[in-house]
């Protein structure tokens, strides 16, 4: 008589280990995968109709090996951001989600999330869910040590140096340049230049940041503050215009405009 996995209440519990000893005791002969039909069985107050409870069964692999513990069941269909995702009645679920419905025949409310015990954004194994707030996402994130710790050029993905920084903002406290100058010309979003100048993005402790108002004042003179106010308003020139013939921001032509 070839050896079953342990069972409660009619619902089989195994992890990886057992699975493989289970499979050399049995040479291979005996069906491992659980009914899915056993957990995924409520509707949610109609909200699911069984054709489409049989349509999300269908693309869920149960085989053994899957996850961090070779426990986990993924749904490989619509994957999205890691998740995977189900379409009924015209509108896109997340597949862990309806799992969790599915299994304790409740919504889940808006406030929120459906949590993997597993780290494995495709499993939707009702034993690695469970329902909590975004904080208890973060709290778990954290205590398993997956925050990312990889910032500024330690990060594959950063499209700076610290040198480029530090010239971004030398050439935004000169005055001469505006943030989307800068983004422009360093092939960054502007507001990344923004976060850098505020010292949220890159941060470094020994920065000061020089407010563009307190920036040149006492390189541009009275008579050419009189200038570029008489040039803007005979409707000859813009801002852009004015900030190029004087080298200095579009801002500091604004604020010349509008303090004369």
């Amino acid at each position: 008589m070839p050896l079953v996995p342990k069972t409660r209440n009619n619902v089989k519990l195994y992890n990886s280990d057992t699975l493989t000893m289970l499979k050399e005791l049995n040479n291979n002969s005996v069906d491992l995968k659980p009914n899915l039909y056993r957990f995924f069985r409520f509707t949610c107050n109609d909200k699911y109709s069984q054709k489409s409870i049989d349509k999300f069964i269908s693309k869920i692999d149960t085989t053994p090996g899957l996850g961090p513990k070779g426990d986990c069941w993924e749904r490989n269909k619509r994957i999205r951001r890691g998740y995977g995702r189900f379409r009924y009645n015209n509108k896109i679920y997340s597949s862990h989600k309806v799992a969790w419905e599915l299994s304790h025949n409740k919504l889940v409310p808006c406030n929120k999330l459906i949590c993997h015990t597993c780290d494995n954004r495709k499993c939707c194994n009702p034993m690695h869910l469970f329902l909590g707030t975004n904080q208890d996402n973060m709290t778990d994130m954290v205590n398993k040590k997956r925050q990312n710790k990889l910032k500024n050029e330690n990060n594959g993905m950063a499209k700076l140096t610290w040198i480029q920084v530090k010239e971004i903002r030398n050439l935004y406290t000169t005055g001469k340049y505006t943030m989307k100058q800068l983004a422009n010309k360093f092939g960054v979003t502007q507001s990344c230049i923004g976060n850098i100048i505020r010292n949220k993005l890159w941060y470094d402790p020994n920065y000061i940041r020089t407010k563009l108002d307190n920036i040149g004042n006492t390189q541009i003179d009275e008579n050419t503050k009189n200038k570029i106010y008489i040039l803007y308003i005979q409707n000859k020139y813009g801002y852009g215009k004015l900030a190029k013939q004087f080298n200095i921001s579009p801002s500091r032509i604004r604020d010349i405009v509008k303090n004369n």
